[in-house]
C-alpha cells in the first residue's frame, strides 16, 4: 500500500483523516485515481451494532449526514452504486470517541477503584489535560522533605493474574527497600529514593500505600497498547511533581532494575537538563508528507526508560496533557514506548542510551552474576516471576561477597 502511495488514515484526526479532500500534488497521487475509477470502492465504513435498534440510529445518522464532497464515499453504506458522499465531521467525531466512551463504561463498572473517574466523557478529557493533584500516602512520599534522586513506577494492571503475579515479584524484591516505609524510604524526609506502584486499586492487601492512584488513569487492561495510561501518568508528574525528583524512571513489572547501579550512571549527570534515557530501539515508519519518506524512529523500550526533571519541566504538563488528549480521541490503542517517544520528539527530546541494559533475558541468572559487577545490566527484562526471586538471590549474594572481598582487603591494607 505504501508503494502505492495509499497512507493509513485515521477517523477524525484532522491532520491524517480520509475524509479531508486532497489537492494532488502531481498525476502519478493514488488517492484522486482511485476516486475517479471507482468512488464508492474506495473505502468502507463498518458499524458494529448490538442491536436492531443501534442499526436504525446507525443508519439514520449516515442518511441524514451533510452531503459534501470530503473523499470516502459513505453512501455505499446504503446504496452501493451511488457516488454521493453522505458524511460529515459530527459522524466522524462520534465514531472516533466510541472506543473511549466504551472503555470509561467498562472502568467505571468495576469495583475497588481509590480515586473515581471524572463523571462525563468532557471531565476525563479534561482531566488529561490538567491532571489534578493526587492524595495518599504515596503522594505525600513524594512531595515531603528534599527532592529525591530518583523516583520509580511500576505500572500495573490486573488484566491477567500474571501481570500481578509479575508485579508482586517485582515488589517483594528489588523494590522493597524503596517502597514507602521501606528500609531505604522509612519516613518521607528520609527517601533519596522512592519506588511506587501505579494502578487505579489497591489489587493486593500489602500494597496499601505503595499505589499511585490518580483520577484518570484509564485501564484499557491491554498488556501492550496502553499507552495514554502512562501519558497521563507523565502529565501528572510535570504538573505535580518536577520538582520533588530529580530523576523519574518508569519500570515494567517484569523488569528488574539494579537501583544502586541505575543512580551510579544518573549521578554523573545534570537532572536541569532534558533527558530522555533507555534503550534506543528503532521501529520502521513512513512520514505523512507528499513524498511518504520511507525510514525509522528510535525510542526508547518500554521496559525502562528516564526522564530527567528537566524533560519533565521542559515539555510541561500542558503538552503532555494536550498530548494525552490528542491520543485518547484518536489513538487510544496506541504502545507506551513509541508514544512517549512521539510526544517528547515534538519538543526536540530525543532517545538516548542510559547504559548496558538486558531485554532478552533467558532465565540463567548463573551467567548474569558471572558477568561481574562491573559490567552488571542497570535493567534486565523480561523475567518471569519465579525467575525473578532467583536473579534477586543470586544478584544480593553477589553483593555481599564483593563487600566482604572489599572489607578483607581494606584490613590488609590497614
Amino acid at each position: 500500500w505504501f508503494l502505492r502511495g495509499l497512507r493509513p488514515q485515521r477517523l477524525g484526526d484532522a491532520q491524517r483523516e480520509v475524509l479531508i479532500p486532497e489537492v494532488p500534488q502531481d498525476r502519478d497521487n493514488m488517492m484522486p485515481r482511485l476516486r475517479k475509477l471507482r468512488p464508492v470502492a474506495h473505502c468502507t465504513l463498518l458499524v458494529a451494532c448490538r442491536s436492531p435498534l443501534e442499526l436504525r440510529q446507525a443508519h439514520h445518522m449516515v442518511e441524514q449526514a451533510a452531503r459534501s464532497p470530503t473523499g470516502c464515499y459513505m453512501k455505499g453504506v446504503l446504496e452501493p452504486d451511488s457516488a454521493e458522499p453522505p458524511w460529515s465531521w459530527r459522524v466522524a467525531r462520534l465514531l472516533s470517541l466510541c472506543p473511549l466512551r466504551q472503555a470509561l463504561a467498562n472502568e467505571r463498572s468495576r469495583p475497588l477503584r481509590q480515586e473515581p473517574l471524572p463523571s462525563s466523557l468532557h471531565a476525563f478529557l479534561q482531566e488529561l489535560r490538567s491532571p489534578s493533584l493526587p492524595a495518599g500516602t504515596a503522594s505525600a512520599f513524594l512531595t515531603a522533605g528534599q527532592p529525591k534522586k530518583l523516583c520509580i513506577f511500576v505500572g500495573v494492571s490486573d488484566e491477567r493474574r500474571e501481570q500481578v503475579r509479575r508485579a508482586r515479584a517485582a515488589s517483594s524484591t528489588w523494590m522493597h527497600p524503596f517502597l514507602p516505609k521501606g528500609s531505604s524510604c522509612a519516613t518521607p524526609r528520609d527517601c533519596p529514593v522512592i519506588a511506587l506502584l501505579y494502578t487505579p486499586r489497591v489489587l493486593l492487601p500489602e500494597w496499601d500505600g505503595w499505589n499511585l492512584a490518580l483520577a484518570g488513569d484509564l485501564d484499557l487492561r491491554d498488556p501492550k497498547f496502553n499507552g495514554l495510561r502512562f501519558l497521563y501518568l507523565w502529565a501528572t508528574l510535570a504538573a505535580h511533581y518536577a520538582s520533588s525528583c530529580d530523576f523519574f524512571l518508569k519500570a515494567d513489572p517484569d523488569t528488574y532494575v539494579d537501583v544502586q547501579a541505575v543512580l551510579q550512571e544518573l549521578n554523573q549527570l545534570d537532572a536541569s537538563m532534558p533527558l530522555y534515557l533507555g534503550r534506543v530501539t528503532y521501529v520502521h515508519s513512513m512520514s505523512f508528507d507528499a513524498q511518504g519518506v520511507d525510514g525509522s524512529e528510535a525510542f526508547n523500550h518500554g521496559l525502562g526508560f528516564v526522564l530527567s526533571a528537566g524533560a519533565l519541566k521542559a515539555a510541561g504538563k500542558t503538552f503532555i496533557g494536550g498530548c494525552a488528549d490528542h491520543f485518547a480521541q484518536y489513538y487510544l490503542e496506541s504502545e507506551e514506548d513509541t508514544t512517549i517517544s512521539a510526544c517528547l520528539s515534538a519538543l526536540g527530546i530525543y532517545p538516548q542510551e542510559i547504559g548496558p541494559t538486558e531485554y532478552k533475558y533467558d532465565g540463567d541468572e548463573g551467567r548474569m552474576v558471572a558477568r561481574g559487577r562491573g559490567t552488571l545490566p542497570l535493567l534486565v527484562h523480561p523475567v518471569l516471576p519465579e525467575q525473578m526471586y532467583r536473579l534477586h538471590r543470586a544478584w544480593t549474594l553477589l553483593q555481599l561477597r564483593m563487600k566482604t572481598v572489599a572489607g578483607r582487603v581494606s584490613l590488609l591494607f590497614n
